[in-house]
């Protein structure tokens, strides 16, 4: 009974001594990593390969004591041993680091791994990229729920959260191109690290809260970015309704110049070829107004026993023939010209523009009603406040009175 007793006093002291070291460990490796010159560094790892060695004679009785059927309770040697394994692991690589010369290959790119800029570089890049797979990640549980939504007759009755699904999915794309652009700018070194780590916060509250009703109508996807001023890097956004823009009045020259090319075959082929040319000069809205009533009233002209119809005809039509029976020309009716540079362009712009007023009116709106309800609710406390000081101003006149009361009543007794 007495070995047994001295055998576990003999752990206790050993386990001891095993946690002092590693505690010693740690703070002399603390001072080799923040030693600024190479000697201090090469004396604490001499220090340190000093405490080590006494771990490892430690180690080497804990692993006897594991192997000896004495001992019952194994579990903490063997949390002990690994411990000390763990810092011999440690010291290998610090052993490593120090023994680096400082102009060697090995040393130059080590310094170039701990560039503090290159480390801040990729620090942002990282969480970019985390925040890009994560909305990918969105985007893919909204196709696989719009698949869903849309299998069978679902498509009619889902109509309303497919398109609700359409317009998350549309924000989580203009993200992932506006933060794509950005990762690039910041390798480039065309974007500071300090702004571009302002947005992780925000990007973070928008990811849990994009689903939310009240967040969504205080959303701007364009307030994220403001800040960073992209603007003013030359990054362009091409617009889709100027390529169409500028096919339709590619096709208006090229008719304007066949309708030229065949003038030359006469007067009746030269009024068509205006025709032509009033017609394709806009495509979108042909108008031919007048234009039936005024081929018949040149028909007619032609002979004498018509000149009754041309009569009753020129009643009607816009312009009225002469007295003399000799039709008078008629001109072209034109088509009305879109105002000046009003293309499609500037027309969605104009109705976003529109659309944006409406929402911060709309936002200004629920911020003033919030306001409204804040100041209702200050109010409210203020109220209850004064409530509370009046009762508590006629509890203290209350008990005045009553000790004003016990004193005479002494008063009276003597």
């Amino acid at each position: 009974m007495s070995g047994a007793r001295k055998l576990q006093t003999e752990i206790d002291r050993v386990m001891k001594k095993v946690d002092e070291g590693v505690l010693l460990f740690d703070d002399i490796w603390e001072k080799v990593y923040n030693a600024e010159q190479q000697n201090q560094k090469e004396k604490h790892e001499m220090d340190l390969k000093k405490e080590i060695k006494k771990l490892q004679r430690l180690r080497d009785q804990i692993k006897s004591w594991i192997g000896s059927s004495d001992v019952k309770d194994k579990d903490p040697l063997i949390d002990a041993r690994k411990r000390i394994e763990t810092k011999m692991e440690q010291f290998k690589i610090c052993e490593k680091e120090t023994k680096t010369k400082t102009y060697s290959k090995e040393g130059l790119l080590r310094q170039e791994k701990l560039d503090p800029r290159e480390e801040e570089k990729q620090k942002t890049t990282t969480w970019i990229q985390a925040m890009i797979d994560q909305m990918q990640a969105l985007i893919d549980e909204c196709d696989l729920e719009i698949e869903r939504l849309s299998s069978g007759k679902g498509k009619k009755t889902n109509r309303h959260k497919i398109e609700d699904l359409n317009v998350v999915m549309t924000n989580h794309k203009f993200h992932i191109t506006k933060l794509e652009g950005i990762m690039r700018l910041v390798n480039n070194d065309r974007l500071e690290v300090d702004v571009v780590n302002d947005l992780q916060e925000d990007l973070e509250v928008y990811i849990e809260s994009h689903e939310d009703d009240d967040y969504m109508m205080c959303y701007d996807e364009e307030m994220f970015y403001e800040q960073l001023g992209l603007e003013d890097m030359d990054v362009v956004t091409v617009d889709r309704v100027t390529n169409v823009d500028k096919s339709s009045s590619k096709k208006s020259k090229d008719d304007d110049s066949s309708a030229h090319s065949g003038s030359a075959k006469g007067s009746k082929d030269s009024r068509e070829s205006k025709k032509k040319k009033s017609s394709s000069s806009t495509p979108m809205i042909p108008l031919t107004i007048g234009r039936a009533t005024v081929r018949s009233s040149s028909k007619s002209s032609t002979t004498d026993k018509d000149e009754k119809e041309l009569k009753s005809s020129a009643v009607t039509t816009p312009t009225k023939a002469s007295n003399t029976g000799i039709p008078t020309p008629v001109s072209a009716h034109k088509t009305p010209q879109p105002p000046a540079g009003a293309s499609m362009a500037s027309i969605l712009k104009r109705e976003t523009e529109m659309k944006e007023k409406e929402r911060q009116v709309k936002a200004a709106q629920q911020a003033a009603l919030q306001q409204q309800q804040q100041q209702q609710q200050q109010q409210q406390l203020l109220r209850e406040q004064q409530a509370r000081a009046q009762q508590e101003q006629l509890r203290q006149k209350q008990a005045q009175l009553q000790r004003q009361q016990e004193a005479m009543r002494l008063l009276l007794l003597l």
